[in-house]
């Protein structure tokens, strides 16, 4: 029984060793581009996700054992990506708190609601960030597949920046179904446009589950994979966040408008900002980054450690 467990142990300490034998080491140098968004729990009635870019430039150790395949190493990536909203914001303006300064229309006056309905706002999201992929896999024929996790390890930098169109009015609670509008003059504006806010934006460190699927460009004609020495591969790939990317504050309006209404000075209702919104609660829970495009991947290929024949000539010359 001892002995056939030895046997079994050399046997496989035996394969373990032709399998290293034949293993193949690459430096290999990649880019990859596609669409970044944001998936999660976003409402969809008055926030969209825009079109994004996802770009990145990457090297890693390859290693290949027959059909086995692994990648480690370090990539820089840049991500763009856009929300757009549409939200109307209610201002209540008690007649008597104010002095009697809320507008007069045809001699009436009172308690009032005043509207900014924002439309056309886009907030803008731009990060830098190093990650470190793990990928594993394999491959058939010409065709190769990795599954594995992306580390990210820090922030470089990241930025928002936003702007709104808007129009206001208001309405009476003495006057049911009339509102008003188109009067500038007490701040009932059309089309009115804020100015541009921007600020630093802080994004979580994030876990990002990956997968790669492609083929490799070997022209067999010439050579064969384990003789060549550069080896091309194009491939499909998805990035998909397993951590909350985005802190937030259900407290936290994306708009800050004017704290009081001041008669006939229209530019005192122009006073606005906007909000870093997916801080805010436009949004509700998890905000999660999900990217997918193509990626080139460019092999070169590490020299093997071939024996040495002269050396053990010389050995053997010794000892004779």
């Amino acid at each position: 029984m001892v002995n056939m467990k030895k046997l079994l142990l050399i046997f496989f300490i035996s394969v373990a060793s032709v399998q290293l034998a034949l293993a193949q080491h690459f430096i290999s140098l990649s880019g990859q581009f596609g669409e970044h968004s944001w998936v999660g729990d976003v409402p969809s009635a008055t926030l969209s996700s825009g079109f994004g870019l996802g770009t990145g430039l990457g090297v890693s150790y390859e290693l290949k054992v027959d059909h086995f395949l692994m990648s480690l190493g370090v990539t820089g990536n840049y991500s763009h990506s856009t929300f757009f909203s549409h939200e109307a914001v209610e201002k209540r303006w008690n007649d008597a708190d104010l002095g009697g300064h809320t507008p007069t229309v045809d001699g009436v006056r009172g308690n009032f609601t005043y509207v900014y309905d924002f439309f056309k706002r886009q907030d803008a999201y731009q990060n830098v960030t190093v990650q470190v992929p793990l990928m594993l896999g394999g491959t058939w024929n010409k065709f190769y597949f990795l599954l594995g996790a992306k580390f990210e390890t820090f922030t470089l930098w990241g930025s928002w920046n936003a702007s709104a169109a808007y129009n206001t009015y208001g309405a009476y609670d003495a006057i049911l179904g009339e509102e008003l509008r188109h009067m500038p003059e007490h701040g009932f504006f059309d089309k009115e446009q804020t100015d541009e806010f921007s600020s630093p934006a802080s994004f979580n460190l994030n876990v990002l589950a990956s997968a790669e699927i492609g083929a490799w460009l070997v022209p067999e004609q010439k050579y064969s994979f384990s003789r060549a020495k550069t080896i091309y591969r194009v491939g499909a790939y998805v990035d998909c966040g397993a951590l909350n990317a985005y802190d937030f504050s259900a407290m936290r309006s994306p708009y800050v408008t004017p704290d009081q209404y001041v008669e006939n000075n229209p530019d005192a209702m122009r006073k606005l900002a906007l909000v870093d919104l997916l801080s805010t609660d436009a949004r509700t829970d998890l905000v999660l980054p999900f990217e997918l495009g193509v990626k080139f991947t460019v092999m070169f290929r590490l020299p093997a450690p071939v024996p040495c024949v002269i050396c053990q000539e010389e050995k053997l010359k010794s000892k004779a």
